[in-house]
C-alpha cells in the first residue's frame, strides 16, 4: 500500500477489532493476489496488502500493535495454511475459524474425504493417499 493511500484510511479502522475475516482475491487472470482483512461486526475492509502469504499480514499486525492484537477473539479464513500460520504466530489467543463457504465447497467437491481430517490441506481425492481416503 503506498503512502498516499495510507493517509486516506480511517485512523480508527483498527480500533475495537474483535472478530475479523481474512481472505485473498485474485486479479489479472489469477496471477496477482490481494489479502484483505474485514471487520465482521461492521462488514468493512480494514486492511489490504499484495500477496496471499503469511507475510502479507505482517504490516497488519504491525499497525495493530500488541494491545489491539490481544483483543482479537476470532478470525475466519479459508483452509490454506498461510493465514493460520500468521495468526498462530502473531495473535496466538485468537480462535482460528474455517469459513463455512470453503468447508462446504471442499466437502461438496471431494465427498470421499472423511468429515474430520485435522491438519491436512484438502486438495481433492486424488491428492490424498488411498489409506487416508478409506478412513
Amino acid at each position: 500500500m503506498n503512502e498516499s493511500s495510507r493517509q486516506e484510511l480511517d485512523p480508527n479502522r483498527l480500533d475495537d477489532l474483535f472478530i475479523l475475516g481474512v481472505d485473498e482475491i485474485s486479479y489479472r487472470k489469477h496471477h496477482n493476489y490481494l489479502t484483505l482483512v474485514t471487520n465482521h461486526e461492521t462488514g468493512k475492509i480494514v486492511y489490504g496488502a499484495e500477496g496471499k502469504s503469511a507475510k502479507s499480514l505482517d504490516e497488519f499486525f504491525d499497525d495493530l500493535g500488541e494491545e489491539r492484537i490481544a483483543k482479537i477473539k476470532a478470525a475466519t479464513m479459508d483452509l490454506g495454511p498461510a493465514f493460520a500460520k500468521a495468526f498462530r504466530e502473531k495473535a496466538p489467543n485468537a480462535q482460528i475459524c474455517l469459513d463455512p463457504f470453503h468447508v462446504v465447497k471442499v466437502r461438496h467437491e471431494a465427498p470421499c474425504i472423511p468429515a474430520v481430517m485435522k491438519g491436512h490441506r484438502l486438495l481433492g481425492c486424488r491428492s490424498i493417499p488411498a489409506k487416508l481416503r478409506a478412513a
